[in-house]
């Protein structure tokens, strides 16, 4: 199965023929053979957008070491652009350059 990706602009509006078609379905007439039973374990394991945001937070909280600090800093096109090509932790490419910097240039 392909996966189909359009931007949100590029979907057009749905008719009031399309409307009406898919309100006049119903649940019965539905196939879900493809999709599988929720189980007791899933809803005992389930979190709300809340939940699941503050625990994807807490794990980056928890990654970032004591001795971290957030920084923000303006970068040059050029430079970001190498920096994310080689994947989604560049900010640890970017410590390692800097520490790498930083002893050589300590003084001996």
């Amino acid at each position: 199965m392909a996966i189909v990706q359009f931007k949100r602009s590029e979907i057009p509006p749905m008719s009031k023929e399309d409307i009406e078609r898919i309100r006049a379905i119903q649940d019965e007439d539905i196939d879900c053979s493809d999709i599988p039973e929720l189980t007791e374990e899933f809803w005992q394991n389930a979190m709300t957008a809340e939940e699941a945001q503050a625990f994807r937070q807490k794990q980056r909280e928890e990654q970032n070491s004591q001795d971290s600090k957030a920084l923000q800093g303006i970068f040059d096109k050029d430079v970001f652009s190498w920096l994310t090509h080689h994947g989604k932790h560049y900010h640890q490419m970017i410590n390692q350059s800097l520490r790498q910097v930083i002893q050589q240039t300590a003084v001996k």
